[in-house]
């Protein structure tokens, strides 16, 4: 889609509004918005949204559960402790599961298929499985033993190559079957993280090289033995996100900016909404605070806890966004916030437009294990008894 056909789009979607409101059809009392786009020096797109341009946030697309997979005791069926999955053409779920690492493959009625590989340290296994699929490739990447392996999708071991180490961050297939694995920061220049693109015969390609800002104020605290530090609640930082077609997004969240890239480096396209500071409410940020001391554990003074974890150092407004992924569709969904009850997303097409707002009443993660699908959006949560389970979203695009 050209600059010039975004452009007639949304000017289409703020006339229809109009038409509407004069002729008293539907709820929008206010016009759609006209996204703003331009050039900028050095030929990077600027697409700016004062507003949704496609919907309110009462008649637009919604996140409809369609269904969950929780696994059935037995020949390695049951969901322990997810931490990466992905899903491919056909709706086949494939969860990388821990204690003991396995893959295992749902079709989509939520019956287990098939288990791949096992834990190990041979050829076709592995100790801690993130894992993407395209096609019928299904990429391992193992941070534990430093390498990645290849299956096919039927569960056949092809061929395992030297990776980054320690990094226990989502991998990702792009458009060119390029499989792209983060490794720790360049050696030579402090703060940047890499991620390395390979083909699917284990060669390296490339690398991304994402230069990371200066690390922002932490909770730290100190033992005689051990340290812990932990980030702040709801303090603005850097997000971003690998993007299948190629390349990352990412964005400083203390202001509502969107960068795509094809290298890390260089500015393919800026996108974003007009945004002011949503407030925080006191009582908001003091469970934020007693939740962080919870998870702390036990085996930290609570009194050092305490002094160290302090209200006053939590910020009085939410950031912009704490997460980001581009769906099957190549849509952006931009989380604006989040808690145990609910979940809030702004959504972008291909080309940067905000959409419109989208509410979902559960908690979805960003990161974790989760995953997009062909219309769907797929999650590990837990049900109302602690166990773990996979929800199925279904993307309803209808209007109401």
């Amino acid at each position: 889609m050209t600059t010039s056909d975004v452009h007639r789009r949304a000017t289409l979607a703020f006339t229809t509004a109009l038409l509407l409101a004069a002729c008293g059809g539907g709820e929008r009392a206010v016009p759609l918005a006209v996204a703003t786009i331009d050039t900028l020096p050095g030929g990077a797109i600027s697409v700016i949204s004062p507003g949704p341009t496609a919907w309110t946030d009462t008649n637009g697309w919604r996140l409809v559960e369609a269904g969950r997979i929780r696994g059935e005791p037995g020949e390695g069926g049951e969901l322990i402790t997810p931490v990466s999955m992905a899903v491919d053409a056909a709706g086949r779920v494939y969860v990388s599961d821990r204690s003991p690492a396995l893959i295992k493959v749902f079709d989509s009625a939520g019956t287990l298929v098939r288990t791949i590989g096992r834990e190990g340290a041979g050829p076709g296994e592995y100790k801690s499985a993130f894992i993407a699929v395209k096609g019928s490739l299904l990429a391992v990447h193992d941070p534990a033993q430093s390498r990645t392996s290849l299956f096919d999708t039927a569960g056949t071991y092809l061929r395992s190559w030297p990776s980054g180490c320690c990094y226990f961050m989502a991998i990702q297939f792009d458009d060119q079957h390029r499989i792209v694995i983060p490794i720790p920061g360049d050696a030579r220049s402090e703060g940047v993280q890499r991620y390395v693109r390979y083909d699917t015969l284990g060669a390296p390609v490339d690398t991304l090289r994402l230069t990371l800002p200066p690390e922002g104020k932490n909770w730290t605290v100190r033992s005689a033995n051990s340290a812990m530090s932990m980030g702040i609640p709801f303090m603005p930082g850097l997000v971003r996100t690998l993007d299948p077609r190629g390349g990352m997004l990412f964005g400083m969240s203390d202001a509502y900016r969107l960068v795509r890239s094809s290298t890390g480096q260089d500015t393919v396209r800026i996108f974003g909404r007009a945004w002011a500071p949503a407030p925080l409410g006191d009582d908001r940020r003091r469970t934020a605070v007693e939740e962080a001391i919870r998870n702390a554990g036990p085996r930290w003074d609570q009194v050092m806890l305490r002094n160290t974890l302090a209200l006053s150092d939590v910020p009085t407004t939410l950031p912009a966004f704490d997460a980001a992924s581009v769906d099957a569709e190549g849509n952006v969904w931009v989380r604006t916030d989040a808690d145990s009850s609910h979940t809030l997303f702004d959504v972008f097409d291909a080309e940067g437009v905000f959409l419109g707002p989208v509410s979902v009443d559960a908690l979805l993660p960003i990161y974790g294990a989760s995953a997009w699908g062909p219309g769907m959006r797929y999650a590990a949560l837990e049900d109302e008894n602690g166990t773990p389970e996979i929800r199925r979203y279904r993307i309803d695009r209808s209007r109401r």
